[in-house]
């Protein structure tokens, strides 16, 4: 597959920028929130969401310079799902703001933040199939048509994967590394299905772990926050769409889905090392399925 400079570019340039970023404005953010220069932040999606925007299109914009790997059409997908994935963090960004800086406990409340996900979501799979996508893969199946009545079933489900990320509990460290399992996974699939566009953004997405896995060594110094995990979640998800596979998320988000799944029926505990080898044991089935053709 081609584009193997522009998905190198993603990946190593939004590890530097929030490495390098968060080096620059750590010490004022940690004030900001807490009053000193020696705490943690968790407002580390106002650092990694215009990371992770500006490294995608400036890999973008490489790959048409060097050899056009991206499609026009994979150029909607990735910028639609990039752009969703912004417009739904906006709100928890705020809400992170309002609780972590204004000290206002209530946030945006708990009504606001869920039904902008929908609603970015609904925008989201309507720019998809005005774009073109009239069939969806099914596992085990192959290509079916009727994807009007599927992505509009999907507007109510992406808001659960999404969610499903974001009460994710475990401490942070885990917490990298499932994210960083699970786009390395994607990331994978997506050159498996020659997405270039697919490989982008998971890449950029796996920089920015790495990043935060070097940050978080020693101590924690960085946290995603809300706004930072439904960012996540909906570029999983995005991805996921990009190479026609929206149900990957299941086999690739095992970590979250099992924990989303243990907070509904309060039966859940934090198991970093099961979320690991959940992670890779999705990761690897699906990638076994996708080369077999069979998802």
């Amino acid at each position: 597959m081609s584009g193997g400079v522009p998905i190198l570019f993603a990946f190593l340039s939004s590890a530097v920028t929030v490495y390098v970023l968060y080096l620059v404005t750590g010490k004022f953010m940690s004030r900001l929130e807490h009053g000193n220069t020696r705490s943690y932040t968790s407002l580390g999606g106002i650092l990694i969401i215009p990371c992770v925007c500006v490294c995608v299109v400036s890999a973008v914009c490489l790959d048409g310079i060097l050899s056009e790997s991206v499609t026009d059409f994979s150029r909607l997908k990735l910028f639609a799902g990039l752009f969703s994935a912004c417009g739904v963090a906006i709100p928890y960004l705020c809400d992170d703001y309002l609780k972590k800086i204004r000290k206002v406990n209530t946030g945006l409340g708990r009504i606001i933040p869920p039904v902008g996900i929908f609603l970015v979501a609904a925008v989201y799979v309507f720019t998809m199939i005005r774009g073109g996508a009239d069939f969806i893969f099914v596992p085990f199946c192959g290509n079916l048509g009727g994807a009007m009545v599927y992505c509009l079933v999907s507007a109510l489900v992406i808001p659960l994967a999404v969610e499903s990320v974001r009460v994710y509990s475990s401490d942070e460290k885990s917490g990298d590394n499932s994210a960083f399992i699970m786009f390395a996974c994607l990331l994978v699939l997506s050159f498996v299905r020659k997405s270039v566009g697919g490989a982008i953004f998971a890449g950029a997405l796996c920089g920015v772990f790495i990043a935060l896995k070097l940050l978080n060594f020693d101590n924690e110094k960085i946290l995603t926050g809300c706004g930072g995990k439904v960012f996540v979640g909906f570029s999983a998800v995005a991805v996921c769409y990009m190479i026609d596979s929206p149900w990957l998320f299941m086999l690739c988000g095992l970590p979250y889905i099992r924990e989303a799944t243990g907070l509904l029926f309060k039966k859940n505990k934090p198991n970093p090392r099961l979320d690991i080898i959940l992670g890779l044991s999705g990761g690897t089935i699906a990638v076994i399925l996708c080369i077999a053709g069979r998802l």
